[in-house]
């Protein structure tokens, strides 16, 4: 009982929220004052990893172990600089892969725990080796390349008249575009590791091609100097109506619509960046989200454009033409009604961003 009180006397109060407020605080300081340029949710939003290194110093400041303060510590550094740019591959990234590394931390800290003398040094040992091998895996080290595939693709049309594609891409990086070969639906390539493969289907029903491509799997784990996750690079036809639909759950999908003849478009982003161009003319119905990242529409100057932008934690970018109406955003064009691409969008934590081309 007396070695229980005498453990308890010993630990300190988390300084866990002030030290995080000190930080927030300096860091939107030095954004006001133009120190730091840039938009502020999106410098946070980089800096997420500062919460590992926080939450680090307050566990070492509370005796909370070893292990597990100075990985949390190392891991959020290494994160923060691949967000920064330092390392090839963001903070993002590095999470998806090297998450399970948390749990070996805190595993070691169970086992470890106080029991020696040497049991301060045994951890901060053990933390060390753990931060200098994600260092090693996040450089590319090691010779332990991932080995890549090209997968063409290529659907011909057949006997339809109309479009309906749906894109479902786990992790990685789509650019959809228009421009695919005459008598194709869709046409381009993919790029995967060796393991992972792509399977389609494609029938025509009253004049509709229906055409469905997913991923049916991602090797997350690649060290960081081989892969990032699948590359497909897609090509829509342009002589044709189509309905589009793209799901990708983290990572980055770019779609200029500006050559296709989209009517309706659904594009939903879990955790990454969407970047969607509009096209220059026509009344497109366009419902667009993203969960965790940001949300960017590319608008064409003079284009009749109508959006309704739903943030919930973070911020809203738009020109300073566009005018509100209830909840939406109206361009020029668009102004006193008429016919107009109505854009609906959908960030729940993040920044959305509406930009003129």
């Amino acid at each position: 009982m007396d070695e229980y009180r005498s453990s308890e006397s010993n630990k300190r109060p988390s300084i866990f929220w002030p030290v995080l407020l000190v930080a927030a605080g300096i860091i939107l300081l030095l954004n006001t004052t133009g120190a730091i340029q840039g938009n502020t949710w999106d410098m946070l939003w980089r800096l997420w990893p500062l919460l590992l290194v926080v939450g680090g110093l307050d566990g070492l400041y509370r005796r909370d172990g070893f292990v597990g303060p100075v990985v949390f510590i190392g891991v959020g550094t290494i994160f923060l600089l691949g967000n920064l740019g330092y390392l090839s591959i963001g903070g993002f990234w590095l999470l998806l892969r090297f998450w399970p590394v948390l749990l070996i931390a805190f595993g070691l800290d169970l086992v470890i725990g106080r029991r020696t003398p040497l049991a301060p040094l045994i951890g901060l040992f053990l933390g060390l080796l753990l931060i200098a091998g994600i260092v090693w895996l996040s450089l590319g080290m090691g010779g332990m390349a991932v080995l890549r595939e090209n997968q063409p693709i290529s659907q011909p049309l057949q006997e339809a008249q109309r479009g309906d594609v749906t894109l479902t891409l786990i992790g990685g990086t789509l650019h959809l575009e228009g421009g695919a070969e005459r008598g194709d639906l869709i046409a381009g390539e993919l790029e995967h590791n060796r393991s992972d493969s792509a399977r389609s289907s494609y029938s025509v029903n009253d004049g509709v091609g229906r055409y469905r491509l997913e991923s049916t799997a991602v090797n997350v784990f690649a060290p960081t100097g081989a892969s990032t996750g699948a590359q497909w690079d897609l090509q829509l036809s342009s002589r044709l109506p189509l309905d589009l639909n793209s799901q990708l759950v983290f990572g980055e999908q770019e779609v200029d619509l500006e050559d296709v003849q989209a009517d309706t478009v659904r594009l939903q982003t879990v955790f990454g960046k969407s970047t969607v161009s509009l096209p220059r003319e026509g009344d497109l119905a366009m419902d667009t989200s993203v969960v965790f990242g940001q949300l960017v529409v590319r608008v064409p100057e003079g284009a009749a454009v109508r959006i309704n932008a739903d943030t919930g934690i973070g911020s809203t970018h738009l020109p300073d033409d566009f005018q509100r109406e209830g909840n939406w955003y109206v361009s020029p064009a668009a102004a006193g009604g008429g016919a107009a691409s109505e854009i609906k969008t959908d960030v729940a934590f993040g920044s959305l961003v509406v930009e003129e081309y």
